[in-house]
């Protein structure tokens, strides 16, 4: 995910962490209980549900940092409160409040995307995998990418943040960040598509290890969330590249993707409740593009129409418009929900009448777009 984007759709939501003013009470649980077990949204078709989340907003950089890469050094931490909070910070940002999300609800903001990295909160015996450990070799890292329990305190805090976000009327779009290689084909992230096996000995090609661990952690994700309404979508991975660091996708990287997508989309619906009919949101390889076919993945699904395509757009002016254009014809001849939950770049860089322009089709369009926040 990229640190540096600077997007205005419209005035309300030129945003500071350090500038706001917060105002508002804390929602009474009778309320909130009521606003996450709506299920009344999947009464509609995935195209009807991007015409309610026309403004979005991405909270970076907070729950998708690790200090597990390789350029960070973590400081000496002595609970899990201090490590919660060293995540979460570690960017530069400041803990994510209630009052913070009900000023983006009172903007305007209709959907937030909650970028989230997982593999460097998983614990074994009690344990959170350390960069130590992390770095001893392959067959480590698989133990706990496989058999690791995300901790429980941090599954708690998401929860949180989520019932706000649902509690105040928006739709909250919950993903596995960073948890993909993306572009680095030297990266020991857990998700990355491909079909060699020169990735460890172990014979086990990438896409079957990305496999092992999505199953993983969104088994014990969507359990947690099964009985959550039709504010909640999924999003099973982020910026994906293949096992040579590519993100272009091409017709062999759709298909591993497509593979990837089909077994995650099984799996949240053997969940049953209300994941069941819960709306995913499917990026393609490397998640700069949008799917040329969906045929790979969309048979998978026995939910009816509760599909939807992603794409990130950070290019210029006509670059953002052209994947508008993509969007809506997506949306027209194949009949699936589309949207664009990054963006930003040259396009948007201060307040003008193209990025009116663009807000403008992104309304006529029933286009979601989603602001990265810095």
């Amino acid at each position: 995910m990229k640190k540096l984007i600077s997007i205005i759709i419209c005035l309300s939501l030129i945003l500071s962490l350090t500038s706001v003013s917060f105002i508002g009470n804390a929602l009474e649980e009778s309320e909130l209980n009521a606003a996450i077990t709506d299920t009344s949204g999947f009464e509609l078709t995935s195209i009807e549900l991007t015409e309610q989340m026309l403004i979005g907003y991405n909270i970076g950089n907070s729950l998708e940092m690790t200090e597990l890469r390789s350029n960070y050094t973590r400081p000496e931490i002595s609970s899990i409160e201090e490590h919660l909070e060293y995540k979460e910070t570690m960017a530069g940002n400041v803990v994510i409040t209630e009052e913070y999300i009900k000023y983006l609800a009172d903007s305007g903001v209709q959907a937030i995307r909650l970028p989230v990295t997982w593999f460097n909160m998983l614990e074994i015996d009690g344990e959170i995998v350390s960069k130590d450990t992390y770095y001893k070799g392959i067959d480590t890292r698989r133990e706990f990418w496989y058999n690791g329990t995300i901790n429980k305190e941090f599954m708690e805090r998401v929860q949180e943040i989520v019932d706000w976000i649902i509690g105040n009327g928006m739709y909250c779009i919950l993903n596995s960040h960073h948890d993909g290689a993306a572009g680095n084909a030297n990266a020991v992230n857990p998700v990355r598509f491909g079909n060699t096996t020169k990735y460890g000995t172990s014979g086990e090609t990438y896409n079957e290890q990305t496999i092992k661990y999505l199953t993983n952690i969104w088994t014990q994700i969507g359990e947690h969330f099964k009985d959550y309404g039709s504010k909640l979508l999924f999003e099973p991975y982020n910026e994906v590249g293949d096992e040579n660091g590519s993100m272009s996708p091409n017709t062999a990287g759709e298909a591993l993707a497509a593979e990837v997508a089909t077994e995650y989309i099984k799996l949240i619906r053997s969940q049953g409740s209300n994941n069941a009919n819960r709306f995913l949101v499917i990026p393609n390889m490397g998640g700069v593009s949008f799917w040329s076919s969906i045929d790979g993945f969309k048979d998978a699904d026995t939910a009816t129409d509760k599909l939807i395509i992603t794409t990130h757009s950070y290019q210029s002016s006509s670059g953002v418009k052209g994947a508008i254009s993509t969007a809506k014809t997506k949306m027209t001849n194949v009949g699936i929900g589309a949207i664009i939950d990054e963006i930003g770049g040259s396009a948007v860089s201060s307040i003008s009448d193209e990025a009116v322009a663009i807000a403008t089709n992104v309304r006529k369009y029933s286009i979601i777009l989603k602001i990265l926040e810095n």
